[in-house]
Order: structure tokens, then C-alpha cells, then sequence
């Protein structure tokens, strides 16, 4: 069985090898505007490519990666070569990434709301660059023979095969854990989803917590990698993953190389590890837990096991709580609950939008969406949408921007927001919740990052958290004079949610053992904490009748409760936590680093205030802090030249064979990859050996992208063999019969030319998309001539006469044009929902003939499906209205029994399931469909596969069609109708072959044809892949 189970994941691994990141060069993130210019800053890890008029931004960023760089890379004991970073600073969806197909990193510069006590750039620096350490050291023993072969895809098809997302992502965390005063690592919010499944639900088995899970709420890779990868590292020393990426780079001829390593440094492999760490990741914080006392509160809501999350409550009355509401399987909906009674009414669904608070005042409720470009997927908003309480009416006031958190006043209809520019600039903006305009804004001193902004219970002053190379403090502005008070020092603690009442302010921040609320007095700057909770309490709010109200987290999620004890509580100690001793011992693992360069013992032994802030470069005898050099010395340091965005070719990966994705074969050949560092050039060339295929042997995908329209070209062609050879006799009657020997090479074109335009018009809770494409499509066949030679037939004797004929085959050519719109308007669901539950589609399509030899005719006809809830929760109900209408004239043969064969295109439509062909001029298709989840089992099969769900579709499809077939001798026409039917059942699993991350859907397809009683079985196979930060 294991030998099976061997040859399987062998046969998987050459398959992913081959495909994997081919594909993937037409993985991009997107395209920016046309009009940006762009520039380049070159050092020794990184090329930097930027928009021109975000140098400083840039350059600074450049002296950081140069200065910490180094750090990064020391636990792996690896220089990587220099890579491609690519700044986007026109969206509003704050990311990074890295990939190796081609290889580059791009960085989403513009801040979100809910980021660490590191300033945004210099995270993403660590992070990401950590990235690019670890998959570069793949590049060695057997891989870096694969990449001579395969090029850079064959680094990404190892990393995709044999390491975990747990381990890439969790060691990419402890890096900004390890290498700051902050990282998400010392984060209370980011470990405690862990630690409340681990006491309240249990522990998951390996495969669950890694791959997921429909039934239950599963904290992602980055929670689980940085608890796998940090206690790994603690238990088993600095160099397990140094020695785990060596190992797998060099052996990955071995399909199990990961869980070798494993056991050489630990005796366990990958699930055997996991389950010892987080047995005694839970022994652990059970005892934590013993001895504390937990605060009093009083829930709102009845209980409820379902997984949710109510965020950033406000209190507009005594009896009223406004706040945002979102699950796995839930939609996203701003909702007011009656604090009495607990009762729950949805306001308004939401779009997307980063994690960041809502307000509301006794009238309104604002908050942001995201809204995108038309055209440009790195062209993305943050918008304010409001929603009025008394009308239940919502809608846009602005329509372009980057603001977050918008707070509005307490009294009147003036809204404070949070604006960043394209250079990452930042100040406090006033609106008319009106109409949108902006009335006055006021820069945050020497450009920190403000988050949170709340206005103070009278409407005199907003509060905020400002975010510095210091770390965070509280801040209040008066909006009339623009004034800025500091109110608390610096501290890397994740001050957030500030909201004041008089002269006290309430927040959220670390305690001893979790996230607490805390009030702090402006006045006499005394810090007091009120809660004492398991796992975390957010987002305070005060009732006007003088409650507090905040969020408590369990392993059900957020709930809001009424604070209902009058305790205080020490001053906390967040390093005497279970995750602050994991924090520390990481970090001074690090100071190998330093003793073994002579530098000072450790990156968190901070310069004082007289010195340069440590985060962009540490600051000793040795070094100079780059970073806040003046801008003619960073010119001096970093120039900047010319980034050209037609910069075209990139020749990044390549095969010894032909990959043909649309009917995913795989021939002997060569292809050549190419994708330029923006993705809006993406090219594939190569040759097919196939002798099948010797009519296409050469081909070329082409596709540019910077310009509005998409433009497209697909070229094939190629001499094929063309062989022939057989006597003719013109007249039965003549004595005269003519031999013809044809043995040539002919030559084959096929050429498609075309463009299209997509437009993305999502807004709220609806996905919209329109996208309209034109095509030129050409196809030819070569002409020749060949000769016959003439014989004297005598009975059955043939004599040579010594004559010959020459005949002449015309070039045989096709021109046409096809024309496409599809319009798309589906309602955003929920993760475990198995389709779409609210939605429409349109496809429209026209082809026709435009000349040449062979003439078609035309075909056209349109695709309709609307899609319904289902009965259940998760369900979905789909019907689809298919047609299409040929016409065609010329003739291209005679069938046996002598009727006539027309040239003619290929259907668009469907046929039933069940029918693989189904002769028509004129076809009509209706598709019924109800899809439910059946089980989701949760369940591992060894190492082999992991099945997550298990859904069920009914169908039931009827088809009519009509044609005519035209008799060759007498000419008369017969009309045919065919009205086949069928119904059935297709039974999908979504499984997670070889713990291999992206899943797969396995199934089958059972088919009752209602015509003729047959039953017809088939095995159906779909790949899931969802991308995200």
C-alpha cells in the first residue's frame, strides 16, 4: 500500500513540477494604472521599482532592507541573491508577497488599521525578505539541478510539495517577532484564537488544524506555523529550519524530505511534532489559567456555538448596540442589538473592507469598503459608506480616496477619518456626512500613523492612537485649532480602540495574560485595568447611563458583555505569559547574530531618545542610521534611475516538454516562459514533438496588459506530414486510369488575435463585473501541387503511357471574427457556502465567417443563469438558459448514405450531461441544479489525503435541437428535432491530496439519459484555490 501510495505522490509531484508554476506566470496580482512613471533604486538585495514621486518613501525603505537584512537572514545561514520589489502605492488592501514564478516581491504600501507596534513598511520588510531567504535556499543540491531544467518554477513547485504553509508563513512571524520590540508573535490577539480552541474545543488532529475545516472555526497557518515554528526552535535549537530548508532543497528527489528532516532533528515527524507542541502548548496555558480570577460580565447576546464575531460595538442609548457582525458562515452586516433582550436586527450587508471599527451616533452609522478601479486592479479605495437609522437608507459619500475608520461626531453629522496618500503621508480629515466633502484636514505630527480615531463623548476632541518607530501612544486633536496633545508615552503595547468620556479613556491593550481594558485618566495620566478575561477583551464603548460594554473572546468567537465588576487589577506583566516567554527566547536566540558580527547583544537594547529610532537601522559604533539621513544624502546613497514599464520580456521558467492546458496534456517539447515584473506582458513559446500534433508544432501565447483593453494573441503552426496515394479513374467508360503519390510537408496556421475589456463594478454586498472582447481568428492549410501519371487499362493490366498530369490542391483558408460580453452581478456569500445563493449571469457570443476557401457561416446565442438560496443554510439552487443559432451554406462533403455535410462551428453551449455530441442548427439547453453540503467529515486518510466536505448536486438538464439534413441526390431536406433528457447526481469531495496546502475536488457524476435508459458514470476532477494575504 505505501508503495501505491509512493508511485501516487511521485506521479502528483511531477505533475505539479511540470504545471504547477507555469501556470502561475499567469498568476498576477494585477495591473496599475497606465499613466503611473516609474523609477528604480538598485542595492545589493533589492531592486526597487516605485512610482516616480515616492522616492524618499522608497529610498528610506531601500536603507532598511540593506540595514536588516542580514538580521533576517542569519538563523538560515543563507545570502540570498538580489530580487525584484515591486511597490504598489494605489490600492487600499495593505499586503505583500512573494513568488518565484518569476521571482519578485511586491509590497501594498498604503497602512491598514489593525497592525502591529512595527511601523507598516518595515514589517512587510521583515517578513516578506524572510521569504525570500527561505525559498531561496532552496536553490541547491537536486533543486537547483531542477532549475536548470525547469527554471524558477521548479523552486516553487518544491516549496508547494514538500513545505508546509505553516512552516513558510510561521517562520516569516517569528522573524518580526524575533528581529522587533513588536510582530505579530508578541500579540496577544494573534496566539489567543489558538489558545481558546485548545482549552475550550480541544486539540484538532494535525491535519484539520493545518488544512481547515466547514464544521469548525480554524485559526490559519500563520497562528499555527508561528506556535509550531517558534516552540521548534525553542525545543530543538536556532537551526532546525536552517537544517529543514537544506535538507529539502538538496533531497527533493525524496517525496518524503520534510519528514526526513524532521526526524533527524527531533525524531518526530511533521503531526507527531504538532501534536507534542501543542499538548504542551496546553498544558501550559491551562496552568496560566488556574490561578487567575476571572472579571465579572453579563452576556448580551443568548449563547450561540456558531462561530462570530461582533466587532467595534457602540452604544447609542441605554438600550442600543451598533456593531459589525462576521463569521465563516455568516455574511458580513452592520446589526443593532437591544442590550436588554439581546435581540439582533441586520441594518445593512457590508462589501469588502479591511478589519478596522465602525461608529455611530443616535442617526448615523459610517464605516469603510473597499471599491475597485473599473479597470485596474491596483487601483483601490477606501471609501465611507453611511447608513441612516431613521430612513434604513445606506449610501456612498465619497467615491475615491483612502480613508479609514471613519468616526462620526457624537451630536452632528461630521465625520473624522483617517487619510493616507499615495506617498504615505498621513493627517486626520473632516467630512460633511452629507455629501462627502471634505471640509479641513490636519497632518499628525512628523507623520505618524493614526488609528482609531474616536471623538470624546461632548464632541469637543477626537482620541486616537498614533503609531511611531516608538511604538504607539494616545493623542488627542482639537479639531477647531488642529492642535495635538500627547497624552502616554511610547510603549510597543497594542494600545487600540480608544474611546473617551470627559477625561477618561478607555482602550484595549496587553495584560498579564491576554488583551484587557484599561482606562487611563488624561488628567492625572493614572493607568488602571478593569478586566481580567480568558482570551481577550476589545473594543470598549460606555452606555450613556455609565456601563461598559466590550467584546469578550472565546472559542465561539467575539460577544459583546456588560462589564459588571468594579474590581481593579495590577499593573499587567505580559512577559510572565505563556506567549511572552516565547516571545523573549526567540528574540534572544537572535543575539548570535550580533556576537558572532560584534555588535551590540540584541536588537531590542534601544537607543536612546538622542539617537536615531532603532526599527530602520540599529545604531552603534559601527553603523549609521540610513534611514533618516537627509534626503540630498539618501540621493547620494540610493539614485534612482529610470524604470521603463515596457520592460517586456522576462524569461523566467522553461521545459523539456509542451504543456497544453486546455486539454491538459503534456507532450515531449520545449516551452519558454516569460512575465515582465508588472504582469502586464506574459508570454509562453515553445515546440510539441508530438507527431500528432506536427500541424502546431511551434506555438506562441501572447498577452498585454497595460493598456485598458487586454489585447490577446494565440499562434500555432507548423509542417505537417501530409500522405496520400490511390488510382482515379474521371469516366468509367475511358479507358484511361490516373495513379496520384503525394508525400509532402504542409504547412498549417492558426492564428487568434483579439482583445477584451474587463470591468469590475463590485459595490456592498454585490460582485459585479462586465467584460465585453473582440477576435480575429485566422486558419490556413498550405497548397500544392502533385502529379498523376497515366496508364492504358487492358483488362486488369495497367500499361505506363509515359504522360503525367499535374494537379493542384488550392491553399485552404479561413477568416472570422468572434465577439463576446458577459455580464456577472452575484451577491457575496459566506466560506461554507457551496455555491452561489443570490446572483445573475449573461453571456452573450456571435462568430461568423469573414472570407477564405472554407465558410462556416455563423453561429451566436446567449447563456443565462440565475442562482437562488436553497432550503438549508449553505445551499444553493442554480438555473442556467442556454441557446444557440447556426447558419451554414457552403458544402465540405457527402456522408455514406448521401447526404450533404456543411463547414460549421463548433457548439458554445452545453449539451445535457450525459450526451457527448448532438447534431443542431438550433439548440435550446435548461439546467436545473441544487447543490447542498452533505458531511463534512474532517477526516485524514494517513498522509494520503485529508477529506474536508462532501457535497451533493441534483441536476436535472433537457435539451432541444433541431437540424436538417439536405439528400445529395435529390436534394431534399429533412428536419430533425431531438429533445434528449437528463437527471442525476454529482457527488464532490473536497480533499487535500498529500497535505498539499490547495485543494482538490474530487467526484463523480452519475447520468440517467430519460431518452434511451442509459446510465452513464464519470469521474469528475476540479481544482479549489483560493488566494489571500
Amino acid at each position: 500500500m505505501q508503495g501505491k501510495i509512493r508511485r501516487l505522490y511521485l506521479i502528483a509531484a511531477a505533475l505539479i513540477l511540470v504545471c504547477s508554476n507555469v501556470h502561475a506566470q499567469y498568476y498576477t496580482t494585477g495591473n496599475d494604472p497606465f499613466g503611473l512613471r516609474w523609477r528604480q533604486i538598485r542595492t545589493p538585495h533589492v531592486r526597487l521599482v516605485f512610482e516616480k514621486g515616492m522616492y524618499e518613501q522608497a529610498a528610506r525603505l531601500a536603507a532598511f532592507i540593506d540595514s536588516v537584512a542580514p538580521r533576517v537572514a542569519w538563523s538560515l545561514d543563507h545570502n540570498p541573491r538580489r530580487i525584484d520589489l515591486l511597490l504598489h502605492n494605489q490600492t487600499a488592501i495593505a499586503n505583500g508577497m512573494v513568488a518565484w514564478a518569476p521571482k519578485r516581491s511586491e509590497f501594498f504600501t498604503i497602512p491598514r488599521q489593525d497592525l502591529t507596534s512595527t511601523e507598516w513598511l518595515s514589517q512587510l520588510a521583515i517578513h516578506e525578505y524572510r521569504h525570500v531567504v527561505q525559498i531561496d535556499k532552496l536553490n541547491q543540491g537536486f533543486t537547483r539541478g531542477l532549475n536548470y531544467v525547469f527554471g524558477q518554477q521548479a523552486t516553487g513547485a518544491v516549496i508547494g510539495l514538500y513545505l508546509p504553509m505553516w512552516l513558510l508563513e510561521g517562520d516569516a512571524v517569528v522573524a518580526e517577532t524575533a528581529l522587533t520590540a513588536s510582530g505579530r508573535g508578541r500579540s496577544f490577539a494573534f496566539t489567543n484564537e489558538i489558545k481558546a480552541q485548545l482549552l475550550e474545543r480541544g486539540m484538532y488532529s494535525y491535519d484539520k488544524a493545518y488544512l481547515g475545516s466547514y464544521r469548525d472555526y480554524v485559526p490559519n497557518h500563520y497562528n499555527m506555523g508561528y506556535l509550531m515554528t517558534a516552540n521548534a526552535r525553542a525545543l530543538y535549537g536556532t537551526d532546525i529550519w536552517d537544517k529543514a530548508f537544506e535538507y529539502v532543497g538538496r533531497n527533493s528527489w525524496n517525496p518524503v524530505a520534510f519528514n526526513t528532516t524532521l526526524r533527524k532533528s527531533t525524531g518526530m515527524n511533521q503531526r507527531q511534532l504538532y501534536k507534542k507542541i501543542f499538548s504542551e502548548m496546553r498544558e501550559q496555558w491551562t496552568e496560566e489559567l488556574a490561578g487567575q480570577m476571572e472579571s465579572s460580565r453579563q452576556p448580551i447576546n443568548a449563547p450561540d456555538d456558531d462561530y462570530l464575531l461582533y466587532s467595534s460595538p457602540v452604544a447609542i442609548n441605554d438600550s442600543t448596540l451598533i456593531t459589525e457582525l462576521s463569521g465563516p458562515g455568516v455574511r458580513s452586516a452592520i446589526v443593532s442589538i437591544d442590550i436588554n433582550t439581546g435581540k439582533k436586527k441586520t441594518l445593512r450587508y457590508t462589501g469588502p473592507r479591511q478589519s478596522e471599527p465602525i461608529s455611530a451616533n443616535s442617526v448615523l452609522v459610517v464605516w469603510s469598503e473597499l471599491k475597485w478601479h473599473p479597470r485596474w486592479e491596483h487601483k483601490v479605495w477606501s471609501v465611507i459608506r453611511t447608513h441612516d437609522l431613521g430612513s434604513n437608507r445606506s449610501r456612498y459619500i465619497t467615491h475615491s480616496g483612502y480613508l479609514s475608520s471613519p468616526a462620526v461626531h457624537p451630536d452632528r453629522k461630521l465625520i473624522a477619518a483617517v487619510k493616507s496618500s499615495t506617498i504615505n503621508s498621513y493627517s486626520i480629515a473632516f467630512i460633511d456626512a452629507d455629501n462627502g466633502k471634505s471640509i479641513k484636514e490636519f497632518p499628525t505630527p512628523d507623520n505618524y500613523y493614526p488609528i482609531h480615531p474616536s471623538w470624546n463623548s461632548n464632541g469637543e476632541n477626537l482620541v486616537m492612537v498614533l503609531l511611531s518607530a516608538k511604538g504607539r501612544a494616545l493623542f488627542t486633536l482639537q479639531p477647531e485649532s488642529g492642535e495635538w496633545t500627547q497624552l502616554s508615552s511610547w510603549t510597543y503595547d497594542e494600545i487600540k480602540n480608544p474611546h473617551q468620556q470627559g477625561n477618561l479613556i478607555w482602550y484595549s491593550a496587553q495584560g498579564d495574560l491576554s488583551d484587557e481594558i484599561f482606562v487611563f485618566d488624561a488628567v492625572t495620566k493614572e493607568n488602571k485595568r478593569l478586566t481580567s478575561s480568558k482570551f481577550g477583551a476589545y473594543h470598549p464603548t460606555i452606555t450613556p447611563d455609565g456601563r461598559l460594554i466590550y467584546t469578550d473572546y472565546r472559542a465561539s468567537g467575539l460577544r459583546p458583555v456588560i462589564h459588571t465588576d468594579n474590581s481593579l487589577y495590577p499593573a499587567p506583566n505580559p512577559a510572565l505569559s505563556v506567549s511572552g516567554n516565547l516571545a523573549t527566547l526567540i528574540s534572544r536566540q537572535e543575539e548570535g547574530f550580533f556576537a558572532a558580527n560584534g555588535k551590540r547583544a540584541h536588537i531590542d537594547e534601544f537607543p536612546q531618545e538622542e539617537e536615531a529610532p532603532w526599527t530602520m537601522e540599529p545604531v552603534d559604533s559601527n553603523t549609521t542610521d540610513t534611514s533618516y539621513l537627509a534626503l540630498e544624502d539618501l540621493k547620494e546613497k540610493y539614485p534612482e534611475k529610470r524604470y521603463s514599464k515596457f520592460n517586456l520580456i522576462n524569461i523566467h521558467s522553461w521545459a523539456p516538454a509542451h504543456i497544453d492546458f486546455d486539454e491538459g496534456d503534456i507532450h515531449t517539447g520545449i516551452t519558454l516562459m516569460s512575465q515582465n515584473l508588472h504582469g502586464t506582458s506574459l508570454l509562453m513559446a515553445g515546440y510539441n514533438a508530438n507527431p500528432s500534433y506536427a500541424h502546431e508544432k511551434y506555438y506562441l501565447d501572447f498577452s498585454f496588459r497595460a493598456f485598458y483593453p487586454i489585447f490577446n494573441i494565440t499562434w500555432r503552426f507548423g509542417d505537417k506530414d501530409f500522405t496520400d496515394e490511390g488510382y482515379y479513374q474521371p469516366d468509367p467508360y475511358d479507358d484511361y486510369v490516373y495513379h496520384y503519390y503525394i508525400d509532402k510537408p504542409l504547412w498549417h496556421h492558426s492564428l487568434k488575435a483579439g482583445m477584451r475589456v474587463p470591468f469590475n463594478f463590485s459595490r456592498g454586498a454585490w460582485n459585479r463585473y462586465l467584460e465585453g472582447g473582440v477576435q480575429f481568428t485566422y486558419n490556413s492549410r498550405q497548397g500544392f501541387n502533385f502529379p498523376f501519371d497515366k496508364y492504358l487499362r487492358l483488362g486488369q493490366v495497367l500499361i505506363p503511357t509515359g504522360s503525367t498530369l499535374t494537379a493542384t490542391v488550392d491553399m485552404q483558408d479561413r477568416y472570422g471574427m468572434e465577439y463576446v460580453m458577459g455580464v456577472q452581478n452575484i451577491r457575496r456569500g459566506t466560506s461554507r457556502d457551496v455555491g452561489p445563493r443570490m446572483g445573475q449571469t449573461l453571456t452573450l457570443f456571435y462568430r461568423h465567417s469573414t472570407g477564405g476557401t472554407n465558410d462556416p457561416g455563423a453561429i451566436g446565442g446567449y447563456i443565462a443563469r440565475l442562482y437562488l438560496p436553497g432550503i438549508g443554510r449553505h445551499h444553493s439552487i442554480s438555473t442556467s438558459i442556454s441557446s444557440q443559432q447556426r447558419k451554414w451554406e457552403q458544402i465540405r462533403g457527402e456522408t455514406e448514405d448521401h447526404f450533404w455535410l456543411f463547414y460549421q462551428y463548433n457548439d458554445v453551449i452545453s449539451y445535457p450531461r450525459g450526451y457527448d455530441d448532438m447534431p443542431n442548427k438550433h439548440m435550446k439547453l435548461i439546467q436545473l441544479n441544487y447543490t447542498m453540503p452533505l458531511w463534512n467529515p474532517d477526516m485524514s486518510l494517513g498522509s494520503f489525503a485529508y477529506l474536508k466536505r462532501l457535497n451533493l448536486t441534483a441536476f436535472y438538464d433537457k435539451a432541444w435541437a433541431t437540424y436538417a439534413m439536405v439528400d445529395s441526390n435529390q436534394g431534399n431536406t429533412y428536419k430533425m428535432e431531438y429533445t434528449p433528457s437528463s437527471t442525476g447526481v454529482e457527488l464532490m469531495a473536497e480533499t487535500h491530496l498529500f497535505r498539499i496546502y490547495y485543494p482538490l475536488q474530487i467526484g463523480t457524476r452519475a447520468s440517467y439519459r430519460l431518452v434511451d435508459d442509459k446510465l452513464r458514470v464519470e469521474l469528475l476532477l476540479r481544482t479549489t484555490i483560493r488566494i489571500g494575504s
